[in-house]
């Protein structure tokens, strides 16, 4: 039988830093998208205050969240330069996927099945291999599979989560920062995950770097090493056509640095779709690498290929938009047009 040693501080660190992304560990990644205001700091629909809201008796009146127009502008501009599934007809993208690392899983590997819905829900399934279950102690395991959860969704949510939605948790505003001008997200609801977050962006738009002091539990003691600590992030991309996609991620955190690296699958007439990515921390010598494979877009198989490889699909294959499936940027800007995909 396998043995397998799972080196628990390492598990415990990486459980402290992790939800501190930009997807809340045991929330909802996707909450209410952010909302335009009216002119006034009061955005508009269920957001803002309405008549006949006031607090009944005994209730404490809630703060009124404030939304900076020009800042709600800078994260649509950010989606808006992004490979999003929101930008394809796709009402739900689906595949499966492995991960592994010889130190946290002893050279087994776990088997995923993710499930991205455009109503902004965004599924993990993880299993674990049967020897892992016969040999790891069931907390040590329970613990392990929290954690590859709570990070996967971290990796995944700036590829496949629009940005605006993000900041629903937080008011929004533009600050200038010396010669540089943020957007800054100071925490509206109980479950925002930083006391201040400021997202600095490139002329085309793209999140080029994050600088954020996380909200720390008094209660948690593995916490208390990011009391006003200030984790920088910073992020780099490639040019497909008239969009980007997410190449790197490196979060610099007082245990130091956690990186991941993105690669991508080409689908004929589409958007690219993730191939894999790798995630390196300072508690285990070898990354995590989590590979996906056999992708669904509205229930239809759809043909991926290596970037740059010859195409063999034939007509009426899942991955063309001649045959069934939905996913519809066009032939040119996969291969460098500006021309605009289509929108839903």
């Amino acid at each position: 039988m396998r043995s397998f040693r799972l080196p628990l501080a390492s598990v415990l660190a990486l459980a402290t830093v992790l939800p501190l992304g930009l997807a809340t560990a045991g929330e909802d990644p996707t909450p209410a998208p952010v909302e335009e205001t009216d002119g006034a700091d009061k955005p508009k629909g269920d957001a803002g205050a309405k008549a006949g809201d006031a607090p009944k008796a005994g209730e404490q009146a809630k703060e009124e969240r404030k939304v900076d127009a020009a800042a709600v502008a800078s994260l649509k501009k950010w989606g808006d330069a992004m490979h999003l599934p929101t930008h394809t007809r796709a009402d739900e993208i689906s595949s499966y996927a492995t991960a592994a690392n010889a130190g946290l899983f002893g050279g087994g590997e776990l088997t995923v099945k993710t499930t991205w819905k455009r109503d902004g829900d965004l599924g993990l399934d993880v299993t674990v291999p049967p020897e892992m279950v016969e040999s790891v102690p069931e907390q040590q395991l329970s613990m392990l599979k929290g954690l590859f959860t709570t990070w996967a969704r971290e990796a995944l949510a700036p590829v496949l989560i629009a940005p605006a939605k993000y900041a629903a948790d937080y008011h929004i505003a533009e600050k200038k920062q010396g010669d540089e001008t943020a957007v800054e997200l100071l925490p509206y609801s109980e479950t925002a995950a930083a006391e201040l977050q400021l997202l600095y962006f490139d002329e085309d738009g793209l999140l080029t770097r994050r600088v954020m002091i996380p909200r720390v539990d008094p209660n948690d003691p593995m916490q208390q090493m990011l009391v006003g600590a200030e984790i920088e992030s910073t992020y780099g991309y490639e040019r497909i056509g008239k969009r980007s996609v997410l190449k790197r991620m490196s979060m610099l955190t007082p245990m130091g640095e956690l990186g991941v690296t993105y690669t991508y699958y080409e689908v004929t007439g589409g958007a690219p779709l993730l191939k894999s990515f790798s995630m390196q921390t300072p508690f285990v010598p070898d990354p995590v690498v989590v590979s996906f494979h056999d992708y669904k877009v509205d229930g239809q198989p759809i043909v991926t290929k290596e970037r740059g490889a010859a195409d063999t699909s034939k007509s009426g294959d899942a991955g063309s938009t001649d045959g069934e499936t939905k996913d519809p940027e066009t032939k040119k800007q996969e291969s460098g047009s500006d021309d605009e995909p289509s929108e839903k």
